[in-house]
């Protein structure tokens, strides 16, 4: 049996950011921070803008490559500056 193969790329702007932990309310509910969902929400945004409506079948296996791109730190020695180059 032959393996489907489809490649997809799409590129989310601006910084990249970590998923925050969810966060307990004194009554004991959970929320996820705003800044998470809003990130998720420009995350679906730009896959949808980029990619149209591309669905994948319930039980197909994914491979996932993600490249993340950070600001060099101004607190970093030149040393380190030009190994992040």
């Amino acid at each position: 049996m032959e393996i489907e193969r489809r490649k997809i790329n799409f590129t989310v702007a601006g910084e990249p950011k970590g998923k925050a932990r969810p966060r307990f309310c004194h009554n004991g509910q959970v929320y996820t921070p705003k800044q998470t969902t809003t990130y998720e929400q420009q995350i679906i945004v730009g896959y949808y803008k980029q990619c149209g409506n591309v669905k994948f079948d319930e039980n197909s296996q994914l491979e996932l490559f993600v490249a993340a791109y950070f600001k060099i730190p101004k607190s970093a020695s030149k040393k380190k500056r030009i190994a992040m180059l």
